[in-house]
């Protein structure tokens, strides 16, 4: 029997991603993965440290502000820059992001590879010792942070909060998250809340660092043509200090099931409405069915051939926008809606028929074989990023499985109609949360 185009991409793709990180112990809660390629020109060290999402999420989010401002030695941002040039051009960030019950602190570095530069330079070990002296030796004045720097950052972490409010899709998406999820920890943003920022005091601050650093996992990757040993040469030098002790936690928690979905609706003076639904499969990843759930993502909304771009867009013509995503760390699809206030209900009409479709089974060969393709194509733009595959990693840790792209391959190439089905029936919709515009006012 010969080959579909599809096997045949599968297949080509495999041939290419043959990617494995190792991973080893580095001192005590300190993990260090490793992927030695020389594909990339570059090598690209992050550093995370994992926390439970919780009401202190505010005071993880300011910390990163602060610590990727200022350090000992590298007292404020012209400093840091010129150590950048220093290293070839290197780029250094760090942000909060979040996973299931978990926030995560993401220090990053990117810099050009030792082994491709004009001359020799212990480049990566350069490029640790850095963001050593980033996370661990910040800017402090009488044990506490430096309060010039903490109100400056105070401010633009305000600002980022505030700036979600530009983009109503994604100020949507939140909020329809904070009523699905407002019993559970994944209510919370990663960047906090605009109105706990101005009660964090450097001190304050201060000791939240020095409880998250003494008592929370640290995993430090590196991807480049570097060498495993002097890596872990030096992850181990920079945190000897760490003590003895149970640095584990549990991100995990049990999801609710709702009798009848939750309608909210917020007003606000915007001309178009946004609609957003929050479906729950009761998968996440690592689970046996989770491939399915993302399967079933990707025919109602994931892609520009998916369900509701055809249907609520295409056809009905009653959407600007459309699409739908999955947060594979709980299993959660959004669906997202752009539209007219006017036609949210014929617009949720359709998507609880297309929903229904495919509890029934009624999937065309079709649209199988595109969704596969393209599931397929976004695991391999991953191999062409490094943050993309240590990404890929950390959240596979975090779910409790880790699996190579050849496997990811494997089993989305093997997802059937009827396993689609079978998780069509459990998924179910959660909220309905629509961001409307103000009602007129009728003059007398």
């Amino acid at each position: 029997m010969s080959e579909t185009v599809t096997e045949i991409f599968i297949r080509s793709m495999q041939k290419k991603s043959s990617y494995k990180f190792e991973s080893f112990g580095a001192g005590e809660g300190v993990s260090v993965h490793v992927l030695p390629t020389r594909k990339f020109k570059t090598t690209t060290i992050s550093l995370m440290i994992g926390r439970e999402l919780d009401e202190r999420a505010t005071h993880a989010a300011l910390l990163a502000e602060v610590l990727k401002r200022a350090s000992a030695r590298y007292p404020d941002m012209r400093a840091i820059a010129e150590q950048l040039e220093r290293m070839y051009g290197a780029s250094f960030s760090c942000n909060v992001a979040r996973m299931s019950g978990r926030q995560v602190l993401h220090m990053r570095l990117a810099l050009p590879g030792e082994n491709f530069l004009p001359r020799k330079v212990a480049q990566t070990d350069r490029g640790l010792a850095f963001l050593g002296e980033m996370l661990l030796r910040p800017r402090v004045r009488d044990g506490a942070f430096e309060p010039d720097l903490v109100r400056r950052e105070k401010h633009n972490l305000r600002a980022k909060i505030a700036s979600l409010m530009n983009d109503k899709m994604a100020y949507a998406q939140r909020r329809c998250i904070e009523e699905m999820c407002r019993e559970e920890r994944f209510r919370f943003y990663e960047h906090g809340d605009v109105e706990k920022v101005g009660r964090i005091h450097p001190k304050g601050l201060y000791d939240f660092y020095g409880e998250m650093l003494a008592t929370r996992p640290v995993d430090v990757f590196v991807v480049g043509d570097v060498s495993i040993r002097k890596v872990a040469e030096r992850v181990r030098r920079t945190f000897a200090w760490r003590k003895p002790g149970d640095y584990s936690f549990d991100g995990a928690e049990e999801e609710p099931r709702r009798a009848r979905p939750r309608r909210v609706v917020e007003r606000q003076n915007i001309a178009q409405a946004k609609l957003c639904l929050g479906v729950r499969t009761y998968t996440r990843f690592g689970r046996p069915d989770y491939t399915a759930a993302v399967f079933y993502n990707g025919l109602l909304g994931g892609f520009p051939h998916s369900r509701l771009f055809r249907n609520v867009r295409e056809k009905a013509g009653l959407a600007y926008d459309v699409h739908s995503l999955i947060e594979s760390s709980k299993g959660l699809v959004l669906m997202g809606v752009g539209l007219a206030g006017a036609n949210h209900n014929k617009a949720l009409r359709i998507i609880r028929g297309q929903m229904d479709d495919l509890r029934e089974g009624r999937i065309s060969r079709d649209e199988m074989t595109k969704t596969r393709k393209g599931l397929i194509n976004r695991i391999r733009a991953s191999l062409d990023s490094p943050s993309q595959l240590i990404s890929l990693y950390y959240s596979q840790m975090v779910g409790g499985r880790v699996l190579s792209v050849d496997e990811w391959a494997r089993k989305i190439r093997a997802v059937t109609p009827a396993q689609i089905k079978a998780l069509a029936r459990k998924a179910t919709i959660d909220t309905i949360y629509l961001l409307a515009p103000e009602k007129t006012k009728q003059k007398k």
